[in-house]
């Protein structure tokens, strides 16, 4: 058995020589978890943890520092190096500008406006909304970090998968998805449809309810506790929308809230459920609100315009969601009674994007998944008649129905007024150079 000294020159080593910070932060937990009557070197131990997160780049960091203060206050020059260590994290903090960046991942398939991000950050889940079918995704590949590695089918036997709505427990164990229901099923089930749980690795999937959530895919979105338990969803009777809890293993559904809500969202420690304002049957929104998961009196933590897919960091200190009236994520700090303990941050999406379609949820390292709407671009192409390479003629608009003039100097076709203009209503007939150029409009319907 080694001492608390003999632990914690170990410790240095791993930290100062070795530079394995994270090897370190566990020599030093275990002397925390041994010798907790040893306060000198317990305070040692706690003041080097939060060196190495803060070498990490982890606001765990803070917390380390905090807690040696409160908890050894005799340790006075460990104390007083806190003090300072903290003080400079604050001031940097307060300097720093919320500016994140943002890395597009390049997926070789059409992806639906829902997916969601493993607990442990490393794959994804989505519906294909051709084959029916839950993919999983590992997000790096060989080829290289910017591209994710082969999908592979998620078998869940003969249960069809809908994109609208996925979600992950907490442990990534289990799975929850809605089964597909296409418009011809509709009278057939009466727009109902059935919520399943599966094993993360496949196999036969359990209903675990079935009920109707009306048109908008907002009302599709459900949780799971971080054990798998307990599924958290809404649900639309007598035209009102409202959230409920209840067990993967049946029984009555329990509301949660008497106003009209949607989006509710599992805490990591499974004892709050953020969840939106909605309104006119999830068309717009509202508000983000926090409430107890057993129940109880909710907390308005952010006003928004239209609050949408509220997500939680790992260790439950913030939620982001986005404000659809805004196009802008949005991140709001909870202390644990379920209320907001600090200024609400809003970053405005990139250049070059299409706007956000839904949160993808928050990884360990800190990076927050955001699908975006992809840009549809169309052009008017000419391909020789015996094969051969396709040349551009026209960008932008949406041309169709091209038809070659007489002479074959000039390519008649239909499209918008303006091109790119996004207005699908206000069709002209179009001319262009055969060999390419800028195309004419004369406007024949307003």
């Amino acid at each position: 058995q080694q001492s608390a000294e003999q632990l914690y020159q170990s410790g240095l080593y791993k930290e100062e020589v070795e530079g394995e910070l994270e090897k370190a932060i566990a020599i030093y937990e275990r002397i925390l978890k041994d010798f907790s009557g040893n306060e000198a070197t317990a305070a040692k131990a706690l003041y080097h943890i939060g060196l190495c997160y803060e070498k990490l780049g982890k606001k765990e960091a803070q917390k380390a520092y905090q807690r040696l203060i409160d908890e050894y206050p005799g340790q006075r020059r460990e104390v007083a190096l806190a003090k300072e260590r903290l003080a400079l994290l604050t001031k940097a903090l307060e300097k720093v500008p919320h500016k994140p960046t943002f890395r597009k991942l390049r997926v070789p398939t059409k992806l639906s406006w829902v997916m969601q991000l493993s607990p442990d950050g490393k794959k994804v889940i989505f519906a294909s909304t051709s084959d029916e079918k839950l993919w999983m995704m590992p997000l790096s590949g060989k080829l290289s970090s910017e591209f994710p590695g082969a999908p592979s089918i998620l078998n869940t036997e003969d249960v069809k998968a809908d994109w609208s709505g996925l979600a992950w427990s907490g442990d990534g164990k289990w799975i929850v998805f809605n089964e597909s229901n296409k418009p011809e099923k509709w009278k057939e089930k009466k727009g109902n449809q059935g919520m399943y749980i599966i094993p993360a690795e496949g196999g036969k999937p359990r209903k675990v309810y079935e009920n109707y959530r009306d048109a908008r895919i907002v009302n599709y979105r459900m949780s799971l506790s971080p054990d798998g338990k307990v599924l958290a969803f809404s649900s639309v009777e007598s035209d009102e929308c409202h959230i409920y809890t209840i067990s993967v293993d049946g029984g009555l559904p329990k509301q949660l809230v008497d106003a009209q809500a949607r989006e509710p969202v599992f805490s990591p420690d499974g004892k709050m459920i953020a969840y939106v304002d909605t309104k006119n049957l999830g068309r717009t929104g509202g508000g983000l609100w926090v409430i107890p998961a057993s129940g109880g009196t909710p907390n308005l933590v952010a006003n928004a315009g239209n609050a949408s897919s509220p997500t939680w960091s790992p260790d439950g200190d913030m939620i982001a969601f986005l404000d659809l009236d805004s196009e802008q994520i949005c991140i709001i700090p909870v202390g644990e009674d379920g209320v907001a303990s600090g200024e609400l941050i809003k970053i405005d999406i990139t250049e070059g994007t299409g706007g956000i379609m839904s949160l993808a949820g928050w990884t360990p390292d800190n990076k927050i998944g955001v699908v975006f709407r992809s840009h549809t671009e169309f052009g008017l192409y000419t391909l020789p008649a015996k094969g051969g390479k396709a040349a551009l003629v026209s960008h932008g608009g949406y041309p169709v129905q091209p038809r070659w003039s007489p002479d074959g100097k000039r390519i008649f076709h239909t499209n918008e007024i303006d091109e790119g203009s996004g207005d699908w209503a206000q069709y002209s007939l179009a001319v262009v150079p055969a060999e390419g150029g800028k195309v004419n409009t004369v406007p024949i319907r307003f």
